[in-house]
């Protein structure tokens, strides 16, 4: 090995490990979360966002479980709902610009926890630009930003159940 490839090999591992140092870790992963069990339901309307739910769960080191007596961890969602807001407005007063929300208000918990609490929300927001000579076009764009906004909730839940686990393991190890 040259001078030259010893120095590039030594700055790589010198990068990668600053990285791991600072905490630093690759989406998805999710420390200390190797056996947590959870169980996601959602109301049929909402089958969409609840298959992007458990897909996220199974690319992590947590088990979904078919049912919520075996989970440890329990999320459920209550309501999902998408509102289109409209930005601006053109010269002949149609719309231009869109604002799409997607509102998800859930439970999160262990079972027994769950009909003492309130329910939380999260949502995710999209800004895209309408052009009436493009329908079909922007009904496909529409439809790509709802389902990248369910992925964008889906990581933020899952990072709160990763929350509650750890907190769930804490209290059972006093």
């Amino acid at each position: 090995m040259n001078g030259c490839g010893m120095k590039r090999t030594l700055l790589i591992v010198s990068a990668l490990l600053l990285l791991t140092a600072c905490g630093f870790r690759l989406r998805g992963s999710l420390p200390g979360l190797e056996d947590a069990k959870v169980f996601v339901e959602a109301p049929a309307t909402e089958e969409s966002l609840l298959l992007t739910i458990q897909e996220s769960i199974e690319q992590t080191e947590m088990t979904l479980v078919d049912s919520a007596d075996a989970a440890e961890v329990l999320l459920r969602i209550d309501n999902a709902r998408l509102t289109r807001r409209t930005q601006t407005v053109g010269e002949f007063g149609r719309a231009q610009d869109y604002e799409l929300i997607l509102t998800v208000t859930f439970k999160l918990g262990a079972l027994n926890q769950l009909s003492d609490q309130q329910p939380r929300s999260v949502d995710a927001r999209r800004e895209y630009n309408f052009d009436n000579t493009d329908l079909l076009g922007k009904a496909e764009e529409e439809a790509l930003l709802v389902r990248e906004m369910q992925r964008e909730i889906a990581a933020r839940l899952l990072r709160q159940v990763s929350y509650q686990a750890s907190e769930l393991k804490r209290a059972d190890a006093r």
